[in-house]
């Protein structure tokens, strides 16, 4: 089959781990999405075909009842694609390790019932970014969960809320403010900044309905830059914060679940041809 390869730009990726001694590989990684050729080709088609109509309709005033229905029904289109992108999709995940990536080793308490796979409530760790290659693309993810170590398998790949043990969407809404406010992690730059990142990450996961605080609560901190935990868990706690969805979750019963930055698949070959042919029929019961 012809394939189409989108490069829509380097990012930085973000690997995470808990409690994992593996070697990893490089750490800068291009955001690389491969879809049909043909596939391309009828989105790209149908893009444009369903624009030029949407101009002419808020072009022409005498419609004006038209223009607001077919644009409404136009998001109503697009969000159904999106939510249908958004539900469980399994996908091949492999851990390729730490090297090279952001963040250090911090000691870590767990409490309130929690313990980490071995059953001990504390260690040392790393916080920071994990290397996966997840549906064959060089990713670096955030781990948020504590209680199991690292591997590699198949994962669901599931909105955050659904993510580690069902965190619901409270919760969900926090990791997208935390994410938003650093640019989807592209401000995030040195070990340090990593590491508390992480520990942001994890306190939202334990202690969000309880007491935010680096030493406290069911998740305890050491080795973690203060200011930086207080500045990240800021962004999360910001009810003004931008929540727009930015991260999936990757979730599997024997690893531990992962955060990555979203893709969204391009709708498939006969939906964008269904969609094409259903705009065009209206469009020409409306002529006659």
């Amino acid at each position: 089959m012809v394939r189409a390869f989108l490069v829509f730009g380097r990012i930085r990726t973000i690997r995470t781990q808990a409690c994992c001694q593996r070697e990893s590989c490089s750490s800068e990684k291009y955001f690389l999405l491969t879809v049909p050729a043909d596939t391309l080709v009828l989105s790209l088609a149908w893009c444009i075909f369903f624009s030029r109509g949407m101009c002419r309709m808020i072009l022409n005033k005498e419609r004006g009842k038209h223009t607001m229905h077919k644009i409404t029904s136009t998001a109503c289109i697009l969000a159904a694609s999106l939510a249908a992108a958004a539900h469980a999709d399994p996908v091949p995940v492999t851990y390729d390790g730490i090297s090279g990536n952001l963040g250090t080793g911090v000691s870590v308490t767990l409490s309130g019932g929690y313990t980490f796979a071995d059953g001990d409530s504390s260690k040392n760790i790393w916080a920071g970014q994990l290397s996966h290659t997840i549906d064959s693309i060089a990713t670096l993810t955030y781990c948020i969960e504590l209680t199991q170590w690292v591997g590699s398998g198949t994962y669901n790949r599931v909105d955050v809320a659904e993510g580690s043990n069902q965190m619901g969407q409270e919760k969900a809404e926090a990791i997208y403010r935390l994410f938003n406010a650093t640019n989807g992690t592209q401000d995030i730059d040195t070990n340090a900044e990593a590491a508390a990142f992480q520990a942001a990450i994890w306190e939202i996961i334990y202690d969000y309905d309880g007491d935010i605080n680096i030493g406290g609560g069911n998740v305890q901190f050491a080795g973690i830059s203060n200011s930086l935990f207080n500045l990240y868990t800021g962004y999360a706690t910001d009810l003004q914060g931008d929540i727009t969805p930015n991260v999936v979750a990757y979730t599997n019963d024997q690893y531990q679940d992962q955060l990555g930055m979203q893709v969204v698949p391009l709708p498939g070959v006969a939906a964008m041809a269904g969609l094409g042919l259903g705009s065009m029929a209206i469009r020409r019961r409306r002529q006659a």
